[in-house]
């Protein structure tokens, strides 16, 4: 027992001559809608006197556009890809020998805590938790260390989340936003200006308002968790950074896989006494080095002398192991929550190209999303016929490429895949692009299916590392020709009936993809990877709706497995109208299943009959 104290005071005496750290973190909030970042509209006073006194970041960028993928990254140091965690609280393990960052911290003297969302993505959270967290709940925070312990605490701002700026209903939002701020402090619905694709009337403004007064509420909460720092003594010890997880939960925003869904909010600083280890310069200057989420974990061992872990894919951004800046960053959107996607994307800070290996429109069926008033509002613009070509988009299929200039483009409107004075440009973040998943052993081109069958064995981790890059090239190729509009479709067929599991599964994904294929009978194609079976049935549906195509897609949609029935109630989902000889089916598939394969059961039959969505 003395033996464990003496250790224990030995760590916190070598911790003592170290910073303390202050994590703010604000949900679903892109840098658009706060002051410091050039928006005049909004109310952020708190965060904008932290980038006065600190560093801010121009080209700060999530690793996912969703809370629980990008936050299983924060917490890792990995980004999902390599992971296996980029569904959307996907639920998968992780190996034992992966840990939560802050482990080490504990390790090394440090007070952890988290105020308290955790959302981790992965089956092994309750093991993260326990390692990396000294308290974890909504009490937890700074005060509760040894006396001369430094501390590493995250406090996270709930306000501006899009259950506040979207989902919740008018009158909640109204009791539990807007009447908490002060007359003066409201963002009025005529006070700023709206994104092209948002039209402008009072309806859209003041669903649209809810944005900027749920951040000035988040912004409220900063300031008081300041004051307290500034009341306890401590804020010439604690470098302070304040982010969002990602970007703003609006249309085309959150799950987006371009910069409104990735870029966000990000400022360090540093007080007097910790200015030797900033290495941007001046406080109250912006940088335009590149970060991502994946960078964090490795940032936080580096002030305390440790290198990243083996497992970690980001580098230090600060510290006695800072690594120099990098060329490009990284991110990626998989299915989230109902809604299946496979995107990759890149950038260079100032453009942003991403692939689309299942494309879908921007405004994708969801049933999170499609509750919130101004979602309902759009979807029925657009109906009408009222619209501009520009608000449609959302609607229309996504191009297998987009590419963004992220400084000139704001809202990312012109997609300059297709130009050629940007040909060039296109091919090499392509290129780095698809060296990067090779090269980060991404394990997520496949079907759910199959990173669950894989976790029965070994985790989706393991799998990534043990692959040799052949093998991953050529999972890649396949996902880049099923929906390559330039690909050579004559070998789909073939390669579906007879390839391996995941290249087989693209073959069938590009059959569905490009219906002017010609195909044999549903009942003739014997393939046998049950994934390839649902694309196959989905694609022979599209061109013929025969029984035996009907069976199999009814027949996936009420399977046991959760991987495949949500696959194939989405597919039915996108034959739209097409979907009525499947309504018995879809009652059925609202009985039982996760909360993702009822909600893609309910979505359907609203589209079908106007059922009211359940709030």
């Amino acid at each position: 027992m003395k033996s464990l104290l003496f250790l224990f005071t030995a760590s916190i005496a070598i911790a003592a001559d170290r910073p303390n750290v202050l994590w703010i973190t604000l949900e679903d909030t892109s840098p658009q809608f706060i002051g410091c970042y050039g928006n005049e509209s909004a109310r952020t006073p708190n965060i904008d006197r932290l980038a006065a006194r600190g560093i801010r970041f121009d080209h700060a960028f999530a690793n996912a556009p969703v809370c629980s993928s990008a936050r299983s990254t924060i917490i890792t140091g990995a980004l999902n890809e390599t992971l296996g965690t980029g569904n959307h609280r996907s639920g998968f393990p992780l190996p034992d020998f992966i840990k939560g960052f802050p482990t080490f911290l504990r390790a090394a003297g440090y007070h952890t805590t988290n105020n308290f969302k955790t959302d981790y993505a992965t089956s092994s959270a309750d093991r993260l938790i326990k390692e990396s967290w000294d308290e974890c709940s909504n009490k937890a925070g700074w005060w509760q260390r040894q006396p001369g312990q430094p501390f590493f605490a995250v406090f996270n701002q709930e306000d501006s989340h899009q259950s506040r700026t979207m989902t919740n209903p008018y009158p909640w939002y109204r009791a539990n936003v807007l009447q908490k701020l002060k007359t003066e402090d409201r963002v009025a619905e005529d006070a700023f200006p709206l994104p092209p694709f948002i039209p402008d009337t009072p309806i859209f403004r003041k669903h649209f308002a809810r944005i900027y007064n749920s951040i000035a509420l988040a912004d409220e909460k900063v300031g008081a968790l300041l004051d307290r720092l500034d009341a306890d003594g401590l804020t010439e010890d604690t470098i302070i950074f304040c982010y969002a997880d990602h970007g703003e939960a609006m249309l085309r925003g959150k799950t987006n896989p371009i910069g409104l869904g990735y870029r966000v909010p990000f400022i360090v600083v540093f007080p007097q006494k910790w200015q030797s280890l900033n290495p941007w310069g001046k406080p109250g200057t912006p940088t335009g080095e590149l970060i991502c989420f994946d960078d964090l974990g490795p940032t936080m061992l580096s002030l305390v002398d440790q290198k990243p872990a083996p497992w970690m894919t980001g580098r230090p951004l600060l510290g006695t192991h800072r690594a120099p800046p990098k060329p490009y960053v990284f991110s990626s959107r998989n299915r989230i929550d109902d809604t299946l996607a496979c995107a990759r994307s890149v950038t260079d800070g100032c453009y942003l190209y991403t692939r689309n290996f299942l494309p879908g429109p921007e405004l994708r069926y969801q049933k999170y999303l499609d509750v919130s008033d101004i979602a309902r509002l759009q979807r029925q613009a657009y109906a009408d016929g009222t619209l501009t070509p520009v608000q449609a988009g959302m609607f229309a299929p996504q191009p297998p490429e987009v590419l963004y200039d992220l400084e000139s483009d704001t809202w990312e409107i012109h997609n300059l895949a297709a130009d050629p004075a940007q040909a060039e440009r296109l091919a090499t973040l392509k290129k780095a692009l698809f060296d990067h998943i090779v090269e980060i052993r991404d394990t997520m081109l496949c079907p759910a299916y199959e990173l669950a069958q894989r976790s029965k064995t070994f985790t989706s981790y393991q799998w990534g590392q043990a692959a040799t890059p052949a093998e991953l090239r050529a999972i890649l190729h396949a996902a880049d020709l099923a929906t390559d509009p330039a690909a050579e479709t004559s070998n789909f067929l073939h390669q579906a009936l007879t390839g391996e599991n995941l290249p087989s599964f693209w073959a069938a994904v590009g059959l569905r993809a490009n219906p002017e294929i010609p195909l044999p009978p549903f009942a003739e194609l014997k393939a046998t990877y049950p994934p390839t079976l649902i694309e196959l049935a989905a694609a022979s549906y599209l061109r013929e709706p025969t029984p035996a195509a009907q069976e199999a897609l009814t027949t996936f949609a009420l399977s046991p497995n959760p991987q495949l029935r949500l696959q194939a109630l989405v597919r039915i989902q996108e034959l739209g109208k097409n979907a009525a000889p499947f309504t018995a089916t879809l009652e059925k598939a609202l009985k039982g299943g996760t909360y993702e394969t009822k909600s893609s059961a309910e979505m359907t039959l609203h589209n079908l009959n106007g059922r009211k969505l359940a709030n």
